[in-house]
């Protein structure tokens, strides 16, 4: 899954790597090893066990999304216990079954 970075243009994509550095860091890396990152290849790689999130569940903002594509529409969270308490179950389960 891909967490997509919103502010393109403050970050470098290393093909090579599959990944993407902050401009500031890029100074150091060879011209040849490095590409303008685009909303497609701006993104964050994490390999998790997902939840996916019902359009009319509301999650807050320190929750970062994954999609499994840029273009994407279905949205997913980390399923980790600091997220998931009774509270959120309860309302997720809510908005599964409406």
């Amino acid at each position: 899954m891909y967490h997509f970075l919103p502010d393109v243009k403050s970050y470098v994509y290393l093909p090579e790597e599959d990944m993407v550095i902050p401009k500031e860091l890029a100074s150091h890396i060879a011209k040849e090893k490095k590409q303008k990152a685009t909303p497609a290849t701006c993104y964050i790689a994490k390999v998790d066990t997902y939840l996916m999130v019902p359009d009319a569940l509301e999650c807050s903002d320190d929750i970062y999304f994954f999609a499994r594509a840029y273009k994407d529409k279905k949205s997913f969270i980390p399923y980790q216990k600091s997220y998931v308490d009774e509270t959120f179950i309860a309302r997720y389960i809510s908005c599964l079954l409406n």
